[in-house]
């Protein structure tokens, strides 16, 4: 795999004290982004809905914030371009203000690893919209923006902790095998992973969308036909100098032949083992 090119950005601060709110402001010009993501850290998950971004950072709301100084990665879709993997520091926090309108919960990111060709794509957006002006000078637009979508956030988060259980739930083992799997409107193709009895990773740089139902016709060593399955993509890893990108795939529908035949594939191969933060 080709090694990444990495953009050079400040060093991450890590104190005891949130930065103030609008000294990013100061240095980036934001525009406003509307986006769902999930942020996940050393132990935990945590989704929410961008409200802006520039070249240094973005502010994302969201009722559960990660703590101050926390280090998150997550992946980001802009209108243009392909989604991408971020890694960041949450410089500060905002709780929910009771009484006061206008103002989201959330937390402000800034931006510790960024592959050059995203900070390529954000640099784009960025100029392609209109600066972020606010007459109290503060970092979020009224809240009723927004209000629609933060409804989501509990099924982002829902289906995060989902992956992570089942990350853990699930003896995962190596297999490399193209597939050629088939949504209602379109084909992906790629090489498996990795297989557990709840799912498996496929390779590949074209993955379906977020929630594609897709089938494919699986073929594991030792097994002497190939059988049928069904799954929904739950989750998308873009291509780092770590990680291949592909998509999580979840079943949905298997026959107990095939699910039989990939716990006696699983039992004669090696579990893998993943750090905790993966």
């Amino acid at each position: 795999m080709a090694e990444q090119a990495y953009a050079k950005l400040a060093p991450k601060t890590m104190s005891n004290e949130s930065i103030e709110p609008g000294t990013e402001r100061r240095v980036h010009e934001r525009v406003p982004l509307k986006v769902a993501v999930t942020m996940s850290s050393t132990s935990n998950f945590y989704a929410g809905i961008t409200n802006d971004i520039s070249e240094g950072g973005l502010f994302v709301a969201t009722t559960d914030p990660p703590p101050a100084n926390a280090e998150v990665e997550m992946t980001l879709s802009l209108p243009i371009g392909e989604p991408f993997v971020i890694e960041g520091v949450v410089c500060w926090v905002r709780g929910k203000m009771g009484g006061t309108s206008g103002v989201l919960a959330g937390c402000g990111i800034r931006f510790t690893k960024i592959a050059e060709d995203s900070l390529v794509l954000i640099r784009e957006f960025v100029e392609q919209r209109d600066t972020m002006l606010y007459e109290d000078g503060s970092l979020q637009p009224p809240a009723e923006i927004v209000k629609e979508k933060i409804k989501s956030v509990s099924d982002l988060r829902r289906e995060a902790e989902e992956r992570y259980v089942e990350q853990r739930q699930h003896e995962r083992v190596p297999l490399k095998v193209a597939v050629n799997m088939g949504s209602a409107s379109n084909f992906y193709a790629g090489i498996t992973n990795n297989i557990s009895e709840g799912g498996l990773f496929v390779a590949t740089k074209s993955s379906p969308p977020m929630g594609t139902m897709v089938e494919m016709m699986l073929s594991l060593p030792g097994n002497s036909e190939p059988f049928r399955v069904e799954g929904e993509v739950r989750w998308i890893c873009n291509s780092t100098s770590e990680s291949e990108a592909g998509c999580g795939i979840r079943w949905t529908s298997l026959s107990p032949d095939a699910l039989n035949a990939i716990k006696r594939f699983i039992e004669k191969r090696d579990t893998l083992l993943y750090e905790e933060n993966e």
